[in-house]
């Protein structure tokens, strides 16, 4: 008696529905599940490294340099200067830079136009603007030359409509790298100047996409119209760094 209803309970058991819980990726954010990075610290992965060889990627980001200047008019002057080593023969860079994107409760829509895209020595490289989901997509390069090796890419663009006013101030939130690199940036730096107000409250975030991770370090000019960022881990790969003052 006591066997057949063991077995009982048993084929009911078997027989119960199973509800799984998946979670997803925000479609816009692309985040990194928690269970993912989690599952990763169990097993002894440090998420906030990057341990892939240089030579793993066609090519890599040696350096990233972001300057900005913020003008009386709100608008931005960015110059970037990034330096590139291609392991295999290329024709170029992309440079993808979120323009449409939410912070603090509000869409910030981003105008974007690029003033020049040159080598360290001057020299014009060709390049198109187009737009990339939510993002503007700058394609840099000759279809008819392929590099190797070392070589420096310099773009200066203007950004509008991007500041956010409040009743007490004004806030600066941005990407300084963009998320869309498909290799590793080894240094990442960031220098902005505000010549028409003082940079009274800043923040940086370095690391996985959408977390609040904040490996920076900084350095503030004595009036307040100068501040430095240096992300203190590499970059690529689902990291970016965002800033905001």
């Amino acid at each position: 008696m006591k066997r057949l209803l063991l077995v009982f309970l048993f084929t009911i058991i078997l027989l119960l529905p199973t509800t799984v819980h998946a979670q997803t990726i925000d479609p816009i954010n692309n985040d990194i599940l928690p269970d993912q990075v989690d599952l990763q610290k169990a097993a002894g992965v440090d998420v906030n490294s990057v341990s892939e060889t240089p030579n793993y990627y066609p090519y890599i980001v040696s350096n990233f340099e972001s300057k900005i200047s913020i003008n009386q008019n709100t608008s931005l002057d960015i110059t970037e200067k990034i330096e590139i080593h291609f392991n295999e023969a290329r024709h170029g860079i992309f440079r993808i830079i979120p323009v449409i994107y939410s912070a603090n409760g509000q869409t910030i829509r981003a105008g974007l136009d690029v003033k020049s895209v040159t080598n360290a020595e001057g020299t014009p490289f060709k390049y198109e603007v187009s737009w990339l989901n939510q993002s503007r997509q700058i394609k840099i390069g000759d279809p008819d030359i392929t590099v190797t090796g070392d070589h420096t890419y310099l773009i200066n663009y203007k950004i509008t409509k991007v500041l956010q006013r409040f009743n007490d101030h004004d806030e600066l939130y941005w990407n300084v790298t963009g998320s869309e690199w498909d290799t590793v940036i080894k240094k990442t730096s960031v220098n902005v100047i505000s010549d028409f107000a003082q940079i009274n409250k800043y923040i940086c975030f370095s690391g996985l996409i959408g977390s609040k991770e904040n490996n920076c370090s900084f350095k503030s000019s004595k009036d307040k119209r100068e501040i430095g960022f240096i992300s203190q881990q590499s970059l690529g790969n689902q990291k970016d760094m965002t800033i905001a003052i």
